[in-house]
């Protein structure tokens, strides 16, 4: 079978939603069986300590010189290539993919990108990205989207290539959130001194279209019928500021905890001291929510969600089952479905295990690469 060779950006330690999206398909192809070798780039002085302990060989790019980044890029592409002749070329986005794209050319080599959904309307939106992005399309194999919605909006947008765009939706690896000490989720809470409160948690980047404005506004709405609960708004983004004004325009005090940023150690942390997670994504712009891996990492350490009905959020949260799907704009629907939630015992013990059944099943990383296996086994170049 041929191995893969993934080129990205972004990659850990370095946290982000395609880090975590190539690591995470690394890693359970490696599982597989599959040879996988990654090209990213070189951000911090922790990389090679990180790439260390990884199961496949990272290789990485210095990136410093805006104008021949590329050029560093590719010349470790072909040293891995020459190292694996057979190496089927992965952009992980589609500006990793200009360089991918050439070199599967010089190399006739087969190529995937993946599309997660908010690039692609972004090239829509601008002549001059679509005229970089459209060579990439064209010589790609295939055309990965990571759910049901970005299929939809890659297939609107390029109808020419809708017979090569397949969907394979993001997975996790829910032994990643599961397996942690109950000392550091306590030693959290008590430095934040919410002992004795039920913590509804919010994290991700503060920027409009993650719509942690309304989780606030819904939140504020919830005080009455459960006095014990706290909002913590884990992340850092250029909302902060207004975020902090709407909390004192609502005079919620300390009942609404910022946290600043959250290393990548203290993420299963925070979903273990939370009795819920909620982020209410709507569209922002050509801003959306291709997925949202966010709710089944809270699913992976038994939480149930509440999603904004946007984007493909509702793939990644089954309604009524693993939480609720409200409208990202109507803060008091949110605030229904958060106290249904954390005032029946049984309907969260109910979601709680679905939550877990559904990360440990259908939406694992081992699913996706072995949906990855099979479109490798397609003799088509």
């Amino acid at each position: 079978m041929n191995g893969v060779l993934i080129q990205t950006n972004e990659f850990p330690p370095i946290s982000g939603g395609v880090g975590s999206y190539c690591l995470g398909f690394a890693s359970a192809l490696v599982r597989r069986g599959v040879r996988v070798r990654v090209v990213a780039a070189r951000k911090t002085k922790m990389d090679d300590a990180y790439d260390a302990t990884l199961p496949f060989p990272v290789h990485r790019a210095y990136q410093r010189i805006p104008v021949i980044r590329h050029f560093f890029r590719a010349i470790q592409m072909i040293k891995c290539l020459s190292l694996d002749r057979d190496a089927v070329l992965w952009a992980a986005e589609w500006r990793s993919g200009m360089v991918t794209a050439l070199l599967s050319f010089l190399f006739r080599r087969k190529m995937m990108i993946t599309i997660h959904g908010t690039e692609f309307l972004d090239q829509n939106d601008s002549f001059f990205l679509r005229l970089f992005a459209m060579p990439v399309y064209r010589r790609a194999w295939r055309i990965i989207a990571i759910s049901d919605y970005t299929h939809k909006i890659i297939v609107e947008g390029l109808p020419q290539y809708a017979d090569k765009t397949v969907v394979i939706k993001n997975g996790i690896n829910a032994e990643q959130f599961s397996d942690v000490p109950r000392e550091r989720v306590e030693a959290l809470i008590a430095r934040y001194q919410l002992q004795r409160k039920r913590i509804i948690l919010s994290l991700c980047r503060l920027v409009p279209r993650k719509g942690v404005d309304q989780a606030i506004i819904a939140f504020s709405k919830l005080r009455t019928s459960v006095p014990d609960a706290v909002l913590v708004i884990a992340g850092t983004g250029p909302e902060e500021v207004r975020l902090k004004e709407l909390v004192a325009r609502l005079d919620l005090g300390e009942s609404v905890v910022f946290t600043g940023y959250v290393p990548d150690e203290e993420i299963a942390l925070w979903y273990h001291a939370s009795s819920l997670y909620i982020m209410l994504s709507r569209k922002d712009g050509a801003y959306v929510e291709g997925f949202g891996l966010t709710f089944l990492e809270a699913n992976a350490c038994g939480k149930p969600v509440v999603g904004g009905d946007h984007g493909g959020v509702p793939e990644a949260v089954i309604d009524g089952e693993t939480g609720y799907i409200v409208d990202p704009l109507d803060p008091i629907a949110a605030a229904k479905a958060m106290e249904k939630i954390l005032l029946d015992k049984d309907l969260y013990e109910r979601m709680s295990l679905a939550g877990l059944a559904l990360v440990h099943g259908e939406a694992s990383w081992d699913r996706a690469a072995g949906e990855i296996i099979e479109l490798l086994k397609d003799p088509v170049r």
